[in-house]
């Protein structure tokens, strides 16, 4: 993989994982981490590059610190880098990172206006 989609990557990743793994009400089928099937129809209405480099600040303010500034992940946080989030859906990670999973130790970022956590998935 070229160094230049590191970046890219490690956004996806850190949302995937952000989402972790907490079962929504009346999920048929658990996807990523637990999200629900309806998860992987969400469109990120802001992709593109702009996305990605407001993602990639927001990454090292919100997601760096628990996940690495490359998305190598430390001790028991997981990378994002190289894991399932690389296969996720889009609309799985967003669920993810809104989400969280206290039983793994991810915060839910609900708080976080969801333009910027789109942003953090692109």
């Amino acid at each position: 993989m070229p160094d230049a989609d590191l970046p890219r990557l490690t956004f996806r990743l850190a949302g995937t994982l952000c989402l972790a793994s907490m079962s929504c009400l009346g999920a048929q089928q658990a996807g990523f981490h637990d999200a629900p099937a309806s998860s992987t129809r969400l469109v990120n209405p802001y992709q593109g590059v702009a996305a990605a480099a407001a993602g990639r600040e927001l990454y090292g303010t919100n997601c760096a610190s628990c996940h690495g500034s490359n998305a190598e992940g430390s001790g028991n946080v997981p990378p994002l880098a190289h894991s399932a989030v690389q296969t996720a859906a889009a609309g799985e990670v967003f669920w993810f990172i809104t989400t969280g999973s206290e039983k793994d130790g991810m915060p839910s970022w609900s708080a976080l206006p969801e333009q910027q956590r789109w942003q953090i998935v692109s």
